[in-house]
């Protein structure tokens, strides 16, 4: 396939996952991203609707290795890294949830959400020791 044609085939690959999502079908959506994430594995629009699922379907180890590349391809959008800081904390990986989501905070210090987010977690932490 050329590059145009390989868009094309990734984009009515999404398009048909997207349907398989509205409809819940998880295992129909994830067999058709898988195929397209095969063709090309740089495609972050599909890993991330790969990771959804994997969310969707509470399989944390496998939702973090997805949000864990995303995050590594583009640490300043906070979509992946809020998904990637939930799949730390919920594989109980809580220390390096809480730097991750520091981290960002730190870095966006306008981001009102992270802040939001940092200090729930802080509370929660806190919380937790008690």
């Amino acid at each position: 396939l050329d590059i145009d044609e390989r868009h094309d085939y990734e984009q009515i690959k999404l398009d048909i996952a997207n349907i398989y999502i509205k409809r819940k079908n998880y295992p129909l959506a994830l067999d058709v991203l898988n195929q397209s994430h095969t063709i090309n594995p740089n495609n972050m629009s599909v890993l991330a609707a790969i990771g959804s699922i994997h969310r969707i379907n509470k399989d944390f180890e496998k939702s973090l290795d997805v949000y864990k590349k995303l995050y590594h391809v583009d640490s300043d959008n906070y979509d992946y890294v809020k998904f990637y800081v939930e799949s730390l904390l919920r594989t109980n990986r809580i220390n390096e949830g809480y730097s991750v989501l520091k981290e960002y905070s730190e870095r966006f210090p306008e981001n009102n959400v992270a802040k939001r987010d940092i200090d729930r977690l802080t509370k929660a932490l806190r919380t937790n020791k008690k």
